[in-house]
């Protein structure tokens, strides 16, 4: 009986051991853990390298040439900056496109070529980093060279073409074109597009189950290298009710 009774004594005594053994190894574990963060912010006052890939909208002011949208080029740019900065860009933050206005720059043209420019990144630096966050400076772009391509301007008249798509009820129908206000419109870019231009489409016109005709206001397409004058034109859509007559013979 009393050496059940020390047995169990012995048990308590080492459970409360394994209590204090293990309450010591939870509070070191906190202190390492503790110490470690405290390490990581002091770490992320310190400068970094960062890489950014970023593109940019180039646009073209002067009106002695006009620039041929080749698409937006995407810039790698190496920026000093505090770690809790680069923190937060890793975690989601995002910049805008930078925006470049390459009229104030001076323009380097290929000897030999006709209306092929490019200019060094390099010089783009003041400009693009006031569109940066103002704790991070700029150390390398690439790359260290953008091309463009210039032609000169031209403007023409072409028509305008509807695209619709209409449904009407039973015993009604669409009486003669879709009559557009104004039926043509100027358009403008480089001269290599717009001489091939042939005619600009509105975006589509949706009717469904008309029984009267219509009028309303539509978009012109947008499309690359080319400006219009108009943004929109007026519709109208006449609608006719048709009646069945059985003819004699």
């Amino acid at each position: 009986m009393k050496t059940h009774f020390f047995e169990g004594f012995s048990d308590i005594v080492g459970w409360k051991r394994r209590i204090r053994i293990n309450g010591k190894v939870v509070l070191f574990c906190f202190f390492i853990l503790f110490s470690s963060i405290i390490w990581y912010f002091n770490k992320l006052g310190g400068d970094y390298l960062i890489d950014l890939k970023m593109p940019a909208k180039v646009v073209y002011n002067e009106t002695d040439k006009m620039l041929v949208d080749e698409g937006t080029p995407v810039l790698k740019i190496q920026v000093k900056t505090k770690g809790y900065t680069i923190l937060r860009y890793k975690l989601g933050s995002t910049f805008s496109p930078f925006t470049v206005d390459i009229s104030s720059y001076r323009l380097h043209r290929y000897y030999g070529s006709k209306g092929n420019y490019f200019i060094l990144t390099n010089s783009l630096k003041s400009n693009l980093s006031t569109q940066l966050p103002t704790n991070m400076k700029i150390e390398n772009i690439i790359p260290d060279t953008l091309f463009f391509h210039f032609s000169t301007p031209y403007t023409k008249r072409v028509p305008v073409v509807a695209s619709s798509k209409f449904t009407f009820e039973e015993q009604y129908m669409q009486i003669g074109g879709i009559k557009l206000t104004p039926d043509s419109v100027l358009v403008s870019g480089p001269e290599s597009v717009i001489r091939n231009k042939k005619y600009v489409r509105t975006a589509t016109i949706v009717g469904d189950a008309l029984n009267e005709s219509t009028r309303g206001v539509v978009a012109l397409l947008e499309e690359k290298n080319v400006v219009t004058d108009q943004r929109e034109v007026i519709y109208t859509v006449d609608v006719a009710k048709f009646t069945e007559r059985t003819l004699k013979l």
